[in-house]
């Protein structure tokens, strides 16, 4: 296993060239670092709640920074780069304790990722979602995003409007919408991205364009900011108002700027804004040890990192290398990890002269957008830095030194060899930690199955539908594919094509539980996010109607009518909240007298009422029973007809962000 070569320690070159004094601040002492030895455990891939389909191996026409010789990673948690401690500060420089939450929603992922590229969250806007273009759909599990761009971040398009045709990414920073809220948010590139859509590992990050600190006092608790961008999408007069209702007043800095904000107390005085004639500057607080709060639980590369020291190193060009923003800020990476040599273990920043370390100590997979990637993007796995492109990497030349990063670059020697670092000959072996998806299955219920098993799923783009339990066998080998939910997604090796999904609860599991593909509908033409035009084979499908929700719905079973507020309407469809059926009803009388037997039966098996009797009094007797048959290939809408006939003239649909049930007629 290969040993990194260890940072010299012979001629040890000071931290910072004006000596920084002792302070009160504990800081755990460390010994002489000793090289670290690396193990290599067998190959794990992380779990994914939507599994995409990586390359075999990278296309030819691939850049240098392909991440084709990377071992997989392993989800065992990485043996941190041990470095020795530097003084640390002489008095705390915040009141913020270094493990305070990020400024970050809730309900808002830290890391996402839109078309192949990840993006971490900077800051809420104002901006008029009318003056972008929407670009993705991001489902995470607590939230629902729409993805927009705005068509003034690129100039790598020849349209003559962005009316006129898709908006097409990489993208520097996108705009995330919340379904549920409408809270905008900016999301920002890890790798920068210049506004002709090539990836620049040598742009500097927006922090580091001003070197501006400054400190205030707020309710008697001291904070200190350090500058991190200029903001357009932000209202002054709004921040003033915001900034009176939590404050009371105000306030300036000593040289009369006004400091405005959005909130009182933390997290609402993590960011502040500075306004003066050259626009809104946008300042981070600083925590307790003088690191930005906004990388407190740092999630980057769909790796956490957890802050660890200040510590006394020299970011070099010959051993350390960028490898991205953190919103405002820059992390760097040893050359081994960040070149994708192995896993990356640790990242460092850079603030005002001090370095400040944070350790990997495990994976977290961000939730992916649905439309693929307009370029060939070859996906590094987890916990890998590289994101390749398949354009051309601008290496450029190497930014102007700031104050805050002292370069040191290491003389070569004419006619030297490299020498390879001997093998340690150790061999380490560590346990493998079995991996297991999150959540509760929940308990067995009457029917046999655990109580959160999902009736449909959905995995790249083909809808699968629940057949039956069945039990594994010894002769038979499971290959993973990822997680739904709490359970495990597992295909038979070498069976070939991607008919039969089984679900799992464990690695140790003999109870699988059967999903074969069924019917999948592509989406042709959206409006505002809705499918309006969808097809499967040769049939093809426009939206007629919506039906809304009557308001004579009930807590378990939602009533749909063509009219919401009628109290007799001449037909009716019942969903049921828990279920995965759509029931028709129409009017009792006439030739309508009572609910053929069989569909009574086979209504009783799902919990089906065969009547109902709406506000007016009126008894409805069930007629149909409308049964899923697919889902489009975005997973979004999900498709019933009659007796699971996937061919017929009408179909009913529900779209878990729509309240409404959609009804779709067959043309052409």
């Amino acid at each position: 296993t290969p040993v990194p070569t260890p940072l010299p320690t012979e001629t040890p070159i000071p931290a910072t060239e004006t000596p920084v004094p002792a302070t009160a601040i504990p800081v755990p002492p460390t010994a002489t670092p000793a090289p670290a030895i690396v193990t290599e455990v067998p190959p794990i891939v992380a779990a994914t709640e939507t599994p995409a389909a990586l390359p075999a191996s990278p296309p030819p026409a691939a850049t240098a920074a392909t991440v084709a010789t990377a071992a997989p990673p392993s989800d065992v948690p990485p043996t941190p780069l041990v470095l020795p401690t530097a003084p640390p500060l002489p008095a705390p420089v915040s009141v913020i304790p270094v493990d305070a939450p990020a400024p970050v929603p809730a309900e808002l992922p830290r890391e996402i990722q839109v078309q192949g590229i990840r993006y971490l969250f900077d800051l809420e806007v104002d901006i008029d979602p009318a003056s972008l273009i929407q670009v993705d759909v991001v489902q995470s599990p607590g939230v629902t995003l729409d993805i927009f761009a705005s068509p003034d971040d690129q100039t790598n398009t020849a349209r003559l409007s962005y009316r006129q045709a898709p908006l097409v990414g990489p993208f520097a920073r996108v705009y995330a919408v919340s379904v549920a809220t409408g809270v905008i948010a900016r999301y920002v590139s890890e790798a920068p991205i210049t506004r002709a859509g090539t990836l620049d590992l040598a742009a500097p990050c927006t922090a580091e364009a001003n070197a501006q600190s400054f400190s205030y006092t707020f309710e008697n608790q001291q904070y200190t900011y350090v500058y991190a961008s200029v903001e357009t999408t932000i209202s002054i007069e709004e921040l003033r108002t915001t900034t009176v209702a939590a404050l009371g007043n105000v306030p300036v800095t000593d040289d009369g700027r006004e400091i405005l904000v959005r909130a009182g107390g933390y997290p609402g005085l993590a960011e502040v804004f500075l306004a003066n004639d050259s626009g809104l500057e946008r300042y981070i607080a600083l925590n307790v040890a003088g690191a930005p709060v906004t990388l407190n639980d740092l999630v980057f590369a769909e790796t956490r990192f957890q802050y660890e020291s200040q510590v006394s190193v020299e970011i070099t060009q010959s051993s350390f290398q960028r490898i991205g923003c953190a919103g405002p800020f820059p992390l760097f990476a040893p050359i081994e990890q960040a070149q994708g040599a192995i896993p990356l273990r640790t990242s460092f920043t850079v603030i005002d002269t001090r370095v400040y370390q944070y350790v990997a100590i495990d994976i977290v997979i961000a939730p992916s957008g649905q439309n693929p990637p307009p370029v060939i993007v070859i996906a590094p796995p987890p916990g890998y830095v590289q994101i390749t492109l398949e354009t051309t990497i601008i290496v450029g030349p190497t930014p102007t030194p700031l104050p805050n990063i002292r370069i040191v670059p290491v003389p070569a020697v004419p006619g030297a060899t490299v020498t390879p670092t001997p093998a340690s000959g150790l061999t380490v072996e560590l346990p493998v930690r079995q991996r297991r998806c999150q959540g509760d299955p929940g308990d067995i219920g009457a029917n046999g199955l655990p109580e959160q098993l999902p009736s449909r799923i959905q995995l790249s783009g083909i809808a699968y539908a629940f057949i039956a339990q069945e039990q594994g066998g010894n002769d038979v080998t499971l290959a993973r594919i990822g997680c739904v939910g709490p359970f495990e997604a597992v295909q038979v090796e070498g069976a070939g094509g991607a008919r039969v999904v089984y679900l799992r609860t464990g690695r140790t599991s003999q109870t699988l539980y059967r999903y074969d593909a069924s019917t999948s509908f592509a989406v042709d033409f959206t409006i505002g996010g809705d499918a309006q035009v969808i097809t499967a084979g040769n049939h093809r499908y426009v939206i007629d109607a919506t039906w809304r929700r009557s308001i004579y719905s009930s807590v378990t079973v939602i009533v749909y009518a063509e009219d919401p507020a009628a109290v007799d309407p001449s037909r009716v469809f019942a969903v049921q909240v828990d279920g995965n059926v759509i029931a028709e009803y129409v009017p009792e009388g006439g030739d309508v007298v009572a609910p053929p037997a069989d569909l009574v039966a086979s209504a009783e098996e799902v919990g089906i009422n065969p009547d109902l009797i709406l506000g007016g009094g009126r008894r409805y007797l069930l007629v149909n029973l409308w049964s899923s048959i697919g889902t489009t290939t975005n997973g979004w809408v999900s498709l019933y007809s009659p007796d699971g006939a996937a061919a017929g003239d009408t179909l009913l649909a529900t779209d878990p962000r729509s309240l409404d049930l959609l009804v779709y007629g067959r043309t052409g």
